[in-house]
């Protein structure tokens, strides 16, 4: 990225990746939002405190996406994720956005076998 880059996501209040980017926050806790393109539907707001240039701050990030909510049922208040922005195409010929999240046991990215385990429990069903 570049400085200008850097200074539009610093300013910005809510979570902007680039495609194919990863980040890695502390999870803050999150909220219920009403849906900014469906009024009658709500979506999660996580808080997340991440480092841009140095600086600590929280930045939003909404999505309504269940399989999302799921993993962060497994972490708790500060606990770091490692969050992953993709984009594929979908069957009707356009970009799609797809998330990964996962917890982070540690700075290098790594959690354990059980942590998987129970993550893959949960999302199963």
């Amino acid at each position: 990225m570049g400085e200008l880059a850097d200074l539009a996501k610093q300013r910005s209040p809510f979570l902007k990746l680039e495609a194919g980017e990863s980040i890695v926050a502390a999870y803050k806790g999150y909220k219920m939002v009403p849906s900014s393109y469906d009024p009658e539907k709500e979506n999660f707001r996580f808080l997340l405190e991440i480092e841009i240039m140095g600086e600590k701050s929280i930045k939003y990030w909404d999505t309504g996406s269940n399989k999302v909510a799921v993993v962060f049922d497994t972490v708790k208040v500060g606990d770091k994720v490692k969050i992953t922005k993709n984009i594929i195409v979908g069957k009707n010929g356009k970009d799609q956005t797809s998330w990964e999240v996962e917890p982070v046991a540690s700075d290098d990215g790594k959690i354990t076998t059980k942590q998987a385990k129970d993550i893959n429990k949960q999302m199963a069903g």
